[in-house]
């Protein structure tokens, strides 16, 4: 952050929060209120935003989200909820972008392979991340601390995504390793919880 000051002027963890919320968020809520299709990186607000300096962003992003807040607020909650679902039911845009340059025969059925073994792991991990998180945090256990923790931190990746537009698995496959942790620590201490029941069947 200190750094960011010393050269930007700007005291803050990251230079790419107004950018990310004007240029996805914001013009997605801005299109669907003028009924118009939103294309990532070509529209006169990207273009517009693009030429100004990462002060005026700043400046710029917060004035649009309090305007946004008072006379769009429907469209906005309508773009945000619209991209969580979009980054948790796509696949990989880098399977996606992929070109076929020396036209290999097999090249399109590997693609389409790829492309839904990355799209069944990101619906797979993210509704399992988010279920078992909201579970967790509901209950009352105290030897699961440590897993509320990594439940948080699991909804707090998740909706924080919604701010970004179109971006497939990319923002959700970072808290897909908290997930295998989260279900496994999960469903062992399920296990344990449940054994002197099992014992007692037995006798």
């Amino acid at each position: 952050m200190y750094s960011i000051r010393k050269t930007y002027g700007i005291f803050t963890i990251s230079t790419i929060d107004a950018s990310t919320y004007y240029n996805y968020l914001g013009t997605k809520a801005d299109c669907f209120k003028n009924n118009i299709e939103f294309e990532q990186g070509h529209n006169q607000r990207h273009l517009y935003f693009s030429k100004l300096s990462l002060l005026e962003k700043k400046e710029v992003a917060i004035e649009d989200l309090k305007q946004q807040i008072k006379s769009n607020k429907v469209n906005l909650v309508k773009a945000y909820f619209s991209n969580l679902y979009v980054n948790s039911s796509k696949g990989s845009a880098s399977v996606f972008g992929c070109d076929n340059i020396i036209n290999t025969s097999y090249f399109a059925a590997f693609q389409f392979i790829f492309k839904a073994i990355s799209k069944t792991q990101n619906i797979f991990f993210t509704l399992s991340g988010v279920i078992v998180s909201i579970i967790i945090l509901r209950r009352n256990e105290q030897e699961e601390k440590t897993l509320k923790i990594v439940s948080l931190a699991i909804l707090y990746l998740f909706f924080i995504s919604g701010v970004s537009s179109d971006q497939g698995d990319r923002l959700h496959i970072v808290f897909f390793p908290l997930v295998i942790i989260l279900m496994a620590k999960f469903f062992n201490y399920k296990c344990i919880k449940t054994k002197p029941f099992f014992a007692l069947l037995q006798k």
